[in-house]
């Protein structure tokens, strides 16, 4: 059973901002959650992938004439 990934508070950041007003009215709104560390771009997340993950496959070209899944 998959679960809708919004309905899962593991998935997400806990629903909780910080306001910080600004002098002529505008205003600046902060997650009191810490970032948690991430890539620096796309290709710094393919390397390790790659480097973790030697023997799978990072892209793949299925058949054309095969059925794909979930397709009536």
């Amino acid at each position: 059973m998959t679960t809708n990934f919004f309905d899962d508070p593991r998935m997400l950041a806990p629903r909780a901002t910080t306001k910080l007003d600004l002098a002529g009215g505008g205003f600046v709104l902060r997650s009191p959650e810490p970032l948690a560390p991430f890539a620096r771009c796309t290709g710094e997340w393919l390397e390790r992938w790659a480097q973790e993950t030697p023997d799978a496959p990072a892209f793949a070209e299925r058949d054309a004439a095969a059925p794909v899944a979930g397709s009536a």
